[in-house]
């Protein structure tokens, strides 16, 4: 009681004083329009790259979306069965002329379509993320990187499929954006791996038709580099 230093410490019995303390507002849980960019903390400065792909035609386009819509479609069970085959005809029965219905796309929910140019002069790179409907823990979440071929085909450089059910386990993939984190003029693209209540961060170089994952938050099972 004696010392008269205000900034020395004191201890004594009774109830701690921490409660009081102001705490910042925390940011908890995912906000439903939660929006998210990425950005790079550089000594150097860099000239802007827009990473979008420009296509010849909006055929061409159109065209590759619906490709990589119907993998999506196929790896969330959503196709429609294969018809029938059609009765063979008899001497008895007639021709019929009327053309049968062609069964519709189901819908996919959700759907978030991007086409990058990772590097000056290459092709594209078709991204697609989406879910079926229902519940939260009834949906399913498919995430797929392709690339087409000389064809015209696309090949799935990277498919996650995952379900409400087992979010924690197998997360789904968000695409954040590309990015060139590595200051060699060549695109990576950030995805968030996202669960029921945790998140991580994983980036993905895509190169020579295969999609590499450089870096992971946090690491642990999230960090997974299956292409499955």
């Amino acid at each position: 009681p004696d010392v008269t230093n205000d900034d020395r410490p004191r201890l004594k019995r009774g109830k701690s004083s921490a409660d009081a303390v102001e705490v910042a507002p925390t940011l908890v849980g995912f906000p439903p329009d939660l929006q998210q960019s990425v950005a790079v903390s550089d000594a150097r400065n860099h000239p802007a790259h827009p990473w979008d792909y420009s296509w010849s035609s909006a055929d061409d386009e159109a065209k590759m979306q619906a490709k990589i819509e119907d993998l999506a479609r196929g790896a969330l069970g959503l196709n429609p069965p294969p018809a029938a085959p059609a009765p063979k005809r008899t001497a008895t029965t007639r021709k019929s002329t009327k053309p049968l219905p062609l069964s519709p796309h189901a819908p996919l929910e959700g759907e978030e379509f991007r086409v990058f140019e990772l590097s000056y002069g290459s092709g594209a790179t078709l991204v697609l993320s989406a879910h079926t409907g229902g519940p939260p823990t009834q949906q399913k979440f498919v995430t797929l990187i392709t690339q087409p071929d000389l064809y015209g085909n696309l090949l799935v450089l990277k498919k996650n499929v995952t379900d409400g059910a087992h979010l924690d386990d197998k997360p789904r993939m968000r695409l954040v954006d590309a990015v060139d984190a590595l200051a060699d003029n060549r695109g990576e693209l950030l995805f968030e791996l996202r669960g029921n209540t945790q998140r991580q961060f994983a980036l993905y170089r895509v190169l020579r038709g295969q999609a590499e994952q450089l870096f992971v938050t946090g690491g642990g099972q999230y960090g997974s580099s299956s292409n499955e």
